[in-house]
């Protein structure tokens, strides 16, 4: 039975909603029996398991993001890492583990169906498999795994969805910064140094010049706009997709122009930015070097997604 709307009911640690998971909003996944014990991730590479676990509400390891795929199913993505919920792609069978894994929005089994059960909770049926999301060995409580299982619709295929607290991240804020790539001299700016409304952003070789810095000004839910030194510009996905061209734009206070600070785990001291438009990312698009276009587009795990956030000194 599927429900939808936006009615919410008080549970332990929050209110869970028994619509669908909007675009861009972070949502903690707590267990069914136990509405205190949250599924968590401590990935730091690919393969790595999720659990449950007692864990303060707000910390990001406990904070998932859905993005709707055109066929209705959903990658579940850790916001902490970029890295998507799947099971061992090929594999179908009950009992195979569930774990974290680089984000490929094309396999089926990083894609899972949202079963609205009627007593509010949710159910997630993965693409590949048919199988459900199921607590091993149903012990609903801390330290448990998961793995996948045929659906019947016991508690421990069952979970409930609640918006998650927001989470600022204050260690940036409001200082002049660079957004600079890993392993190069290469920084965000705009195509020849433009101060024009409207400008390409483009990637340059870093200077001192204030074309090439940036305050990432804190605008809610866990969100930043990403506002130029010299010209006040935001960094705007243009047009009303969610991928495409970035350019540098007044602030509107729309989605296009809030962006999140998702540490990679690949690179160390590396950030994807995350657009709340649909999650795509700030990337180079095409070779780094000077001059290239800077494009929104869907995260790869590439090194040109990866940034290193640089104080001006």
């Amino acid at each position: 039975m599927i429900i939808r709307g936006a009615r919410k009911r008080k549970l332990h640690g929050g209110y869970y909603t028994k619509s669908d998971p909007k675009a861009g909003t972070d949502y903690q996944i707590r267990a069914h029996a136990d509405a205190g014990v949250l599924i968590r991730t401590l990935a730091s590479m690919p393969c790595d398991p999720i659990r449950l676990n007692h864990i303060n509400n707000a910390h990001e390891v406990t904070r998932f993001r859905f993005v709707k795929r055109s066929d209705g199913y959903y990658n579940i993505i850790s916001s902490r890492n970029c890295f998507s919920v799947g099971v061992k792609k090929g594999w179908t069978g009950n009992g195979v583990p569930v774990y974290m894994t680089n984000w490929n929005m094309n396999y089926n089994a990083q894609k899972w169906r949202i079963v609205h059960n009627d007593d509010g909770s949710v159910s997630f049926i993965n693409k590949h498999s048919g199988k459900a999301l199921h607590v091993a060995g149903d012990k609903e409580s801390g330290g448990s795994y998961f793995n996948q299982s045929t659906f019947d619709g016991r508690s421990s295929q069952r979970f409930w969805l609640i918006k998650s607290p927001s989470q600022t991240n204050i260690k940036y804020m409001g200082n002049k910064v660079f957004l600079q790539t890993a392993y190069h001299n290469i920084v965000v700016s705009t195509k020849n140094g433009s101060t024009a409304k409207g400008a390409n952003v483009t990637t340059a070789k870093k200077t001192n010049a204030d074309i090439q810095k940036y305050r990432l000004l804190y605008s809610g839910d866990g969100y930043y706009r990403i506002e130029n030194v010299k010209t006040g510009y935001c960094l705007t996905i243009e047009g009303s997709g969610t991928a495409g061209n970035i350019v540098a734009k007044p602030w509107a206070n729309t989605s296009s122009q809030r962006w999140k600070l998702v540490w990679t785990g690949r690179i160390p001291g590396t950030y994807c930015l995350m657009s709340k438009k649909g999650g795509t990312c700030v990337t180079i698009g095409g070779a780094i070097g000077n001059s290239t276009n800077i494009i929104a587009d869907w995260w790869h795990a590439r090194e040109q997604q990866q940034w290193k956030i640089v104080y001006d000194k």
